[in-house]
């Protein structure tokens, strides 16, 4: 399934000691795997690197920014 890869890719990337991913994944991570939503992606990854100064995202963000997609997708 896809998203237990996509979970996996965080846990490969985390930062161990923080239990966080660091932007620059997120960033390429996102990119990559939800280029068919690719406003709503860009918009957020803006928000978090502008506004969010590079936030680093913890796992369950990560995992339900993916929920998030899919649920946007069978809408």
């Amino acid at each position: 399934e896809h998203k237990n890869f996509f979970v996996y890719l965080f846990t490969l990337n985390q930062d161990a000691k923080a239990k966080t991913i660091d932007f620059d994944y997120t960033k390429a991570y996102f990119t990559m795997f939800f280029q068919s939503n690719k406003p709503l992606v860009e918009e957020f990854l803006k928000y978090l690197e502008v506004e969010k100064k590079e936030y680093k995202l913890l796992k369950d963000e990560w995992s339900s920014f993916y929920d998030f997609i899919e649920r946007k997708k069978r809408l």
